[in-house]
């Protein structure tokens, strides 16, 4: 109020100090001076506040210190908070895929999330069955919400070993029947859609033929029910066949088999022994004389087959050595055999097809 009583209004300047939100990474913030503006005002009355725009804050008039008077002298500034607004973030989940040996990533699941600029982004690793979550594996190193909302986080998932079979068969033979007997079974690991590794075993009289595995396709099935079959063909191993010719010398009355000659062949373990029947002129093969009867190769190489050949009878003329006594008459005959009846052999006459 001045000399003459009326009242007189100063309109004085003051300030507006406007701050944002600064985060650091550990969620902790400060407040940044990021403007002033100037305004005018009663002296003595409250200051008006009049806010700014910052993109990606909101005023928070809440956080506005209570009601300041604007000073006559002008020195009055008012502090004026903005908050961060959330923004959005992204986490993609990605899990292991294998192809044979090929591996790929494939995307499981996206979320959208919000956070504070600046701050560590926060995430949840999901749960998959058959997958482990890899803590290493996750992009980017640094997580920071990032104020234009671009931030996309990925995890990923490693497949779990699963279980599967190795099943090892050896090849065996009844005579002319084949069958596959069960030598050993392995229980092993691997992952889902990889190729699965094994190894062929050593057996004895056995090569591995890779030919008969089955499947064809060996990759690891994630059930665990997978199960590889390798076959073993049985090795070829020697036999023996002897040949044996009926003989009657020197004894000439009493039978013995002399030697003809022998031969090494092979065959499979089990099957029926293949051999050849020779030709020996003035003999015949005798097949019910063969040793032993049943002819099954055996696994040691120690099987013998005897092979028997009998004399094929001739027809000789004799004569009695009193040849008052008779005439010469024809009678049946092998070499080295001796004619009864005081007879002796005059001459070959023929060869007849069977004994006398």
């Amino acid at each position: 109020m001045n000399s003459s009583g009326m009242n007189i209004t100063y309109n004085v300047p003051y300030k507006l100090g406007h701050y944002t939100q600064k985060y650091s990474a550990d969620g902790t913030y400060k407040w940044e001076k990021v403007s002033e503006t100037s305004h005018t005002g009663a002296a003595g009355k409250p200051a008006l506040i009049k806010t700014s725009e910052f993109p990606g804050f909101t005023y928070a008039p809440e956080l506005v210190p209570e009601e300041k008077t604007v000073l006559l002298d002008g020195s009055l500034e008012v502090p004026v908070y903005y908050t961060c607004d959330p923004v959005s973030y992204k986490v993609e989940h990605y899990k292991e895929s294998f192809s044979g040996d090929e591996k790929s990533w494939k995307l499981a699941d996206t979320e959208t999330l919000q956070g504070l600029p600046g701050v560590d982004a926060k995430y949840s690793a999901k749960g998959y069955p058959g997958y482990s979550f890899d803590a290493s594996l996750t992009k980017p190193s640094n997580c920071q919400v990032l104020a234009d909302g671009s931030l996309v986080i990925r995890l990923y998932y490693t497949c779990d070993p699963v279980p599967y079979k190795v099943e090892h068969y050896k090849e065996s033979f009844s005579g002319d029947e084949k069958s596959w007997l069960p030598a050993d079974t392995e229980t092993l690991q691997g992952i889902p859609g990889m190729n699965a590794k094994y190894s062929a075993k050593e057996y004895p009289g056995y090569s591995f033929d890779s030919g008969l595995t089955k499947p064809s396709n060996c990759q690891v099935l994630p059930d665990g029910s997978f199960v590889i079959r390798l076959y073993y063909t049985c090795d070829p191993v020697p036999f023996t066949v002897e040949y044996y010719k009926e003989s009657f010398i020197p004894s000439g009355d009493k039978k013995s088999w002399f030697p003809a000659g022998t031969e090494t062949l092979q065959g499979i373990p089990g099957t029926w022994a293949k051999y050849p029947v020779k030709e020996y002129p003035g003999y015949s093969f005798d097949a019910s004389l063969t040793e032993p009867s049943s002819c099954q190769v055996l696994p040691d190489g120690s099987l013998v087959i005897r092979l028997y050949y009998t004399q094929a009878p001739f027809s000789v003329l004799t004569e009695p050595v009193n040849k008052a006594a008779g005439s010469s008459l024809p009678v049946a005959a092998v070499v080295g055999s001796v004619l009864s009846g005081g007879l002796f052999l005059l001459k070959l006459y023929k060869r007849i097809s069977a004994k006398a």
